[in-house]
């Protein structure tokens, strides 16, 4: 649905690169994540140069740590699950109840 709007980029991350080339080829996105490589994740800028207006994060961690400082003002974030935060301590895993101008529905 994103895709309708011509302005929109989308980008997509997998865990394994055949996979990660199929779904950017079959789908269209603009650019694809490898979010287990450190290397993509530092290339996250590039593939979002005007920021991170939407996000969906099913993962955690890493990759919404790589995310987070590319969030525009008024973004929105969907959090599906956390599965890389069960173990991770208590302050680290709720950062993102401090986050700046928060808005909640």
């Amino acid at each position: 649905m994103a895709k309708m709007d011509e302005a929109t980029r989308e980008r997509v991350r997998a865990s394994a690169v055949p996979a990660l080339h199929r779904v950017v080829a079959w789908f269209g996105f603009d650019a694809g994540i490898d979010y287990r490589a450190p290397a993509s994740l530092t290339g996250l800028r590039q593939a979002c140069p005007s920021g991170v207006d939407i996000y969906f994060d099913n993962v955690g961690g890493a990759v919404r740590d790589a995310v987070w400082p590319l969030m525009n003002l008024w973004r929105r974030v969907v959090v599906c699950g956390q599965t890389s935060e069960y173990r991770r301590p208590a302050a680290a895993r709720w950062m993102m109840a401090a986050m700046p101008t928060p808005h909640w529905k």
